[in-house]
C-alpha cells in the first residue's frame, strides 16, 4: 500500500499540538536542502500502519496547513504500509480521503526485467537474455523477491565493473540466497500467527489454493458461517496476513507463502473446492 497526499481541505476538529512547529521544521529542512542543492524534499515514512494515532494526526494536519500555505514550495510525502494502513489512517485522521491510496500488486514481465535491468545497465553493466528471463521466471513479478533476487545476483557477479555482464549462473547463485531470505520472511510471519483460531484459517485458506480465494470456501472448510469468520478474518487483515482480492475473495499478502504453509501444516497440494459455494 502506497499512500501519497492529496490537496484537499478536509473540516474537523483542530490541529494537535506541535502541529506549527512541524510545519517549521519541513520549511527549515527544505532551506537546508536548498543550500546543498537540492531541489525540493521528500519525506518518507515507512510502515506507516504502525505510526501512534497522534503522530498521523499531526503528519494529516501539519500537511494539509503546509500545503495551503506554501503551495509553490517543492515538497512531498510518500509513505509505505500494509494493507491496512488505508482503516489505520482513517481511524487517526478522517477522512481517509485526505491521502491518495494505491495497491501496489505484482510487477509485469516487463516491469520486472526493467527493475532487474534497468539499474545495471545505467551502471554500464549488462545483464544476459537468459539470465533475465531465469530471474522474472522465479520471481514472478513478486516486487521483494525482485529486490532481493537483483541484489543477489550483483554480489555473485563480484560487484560487476562496466562492461561487465551477469550470468545465469549468477542468477542461479542469486535464487538460492533469495529463496533462504523468503524462507524466513514466510517463518516470521507465520510465527506472529498465534491465536489458534487464526492459525486455523491460515491452514484451511493455504491448503484451498495458491491464489484468491473466496471467503465462503473457507468458511465452509472451517464449518461456520461466513458472518462468524469475520473477526478472524479482520484480524489477519489488520496483521498484512492476507489481503482483499476483490469481492469476496482473500489471499495471501506474500507470494509462496500458501505453499509454505501447507508444507509448514503437512498439508498436501491444494484441493481447490468450489470458491462459490
Amino acid at each position: 500500500m502506497k499512500a501519497s497526499w492529496k490537496p484537499d481541505d478536509v473540516a474537523g476538529a483542530g490541529p494537535p499540538a506541535g502541529t506549527r512547529e512541524f510545519e517549521d521544521l519541513l520549511v527549515a529542512t527544505h532551506a537546508v536542502a536548498v543550500e546543498h542543492g537540492k531541489k525540493g524534499l521528500v519525506l518518507f515514512v515507512d510502515e506507516i500502519q504502525d505510526a501512534d494515532p497522534l503522530s498521523l494526526k499531526l503528519l494529516g494536519y501539519g500537511w494539509q496547513d503546509f500545503q495551503r500555505e506554501r503551495p509553490d514550495l517543492p515538497a512531498a510525502v510518500f509513505a509505505t504500509g500494509l494493507p491496512s494502513s488505508k482503516q489505520v489512517i482513517n481511524d487517526a485522521v478522517s477522512p481517509s480521503e485526505r491521502f491518495a491510496f494505491k495497491t501496489l500488486g505484482d510487477l509485469s514481465t516487463d516491469a520486472a526485467m526493467i527493475a532487474l535491468a534497468g539499474p545495471a545497465r545505467e551502471l554500464g553493466v549488462e545483464w544476459e537474455h537468459d539470465a533475465v528471463q531465469l530471474a522474472v521466471d522465479y520471481t514472478k513479478g513478486y516486487p521483494h523477491a525482485v529486490q532481493l533476487l537483483g541484489s543477489y545476483a550483483w554480489e555473485a557477479a563480484a560487484l560487476p565493473d562496466p562492461g561487465a555482464r551477469i550470468s545465469s549462473d549468477d542468477v542461479r547463485e542469486a535464487i538460492q540466497h533469495t529463496r533462504e531470505d523468503l524462507q524466513e520472511l514466510y517463518d516470521s510471519r507465520l510465527s506472529r500467527i498465534r491465536v489458534p483460531s487464526e492459525r486455523q484459517f491460515v491452514r484451511v485458506m493455504s491448503a484451498l489454493g495458491d491464489g484468491p480465494v473466496h471467503r465462503n470456501a473457507i468458511a465452509n472448510e472451517l464449518g461456520q458461517a461466513t458472518t462468524s469468520i469475520s473477526s478472524t478474518r479482520q484480524a489477519l487483515l489488520n496483521a498484512g496476513v492476507i489481503e482483499e482480492a476483490g469481492r469476496g475473495y482473500l489471499q495471501f499478502t506474500i507470494d509462496g507463502f500458501a505453499a509454505f504453509a501447507r508444507q509448514h501444516f503437512g498439508d498436501s497440494p491444494p484441493h481447490r473446492r468450489s470458491q462459490d459455494s
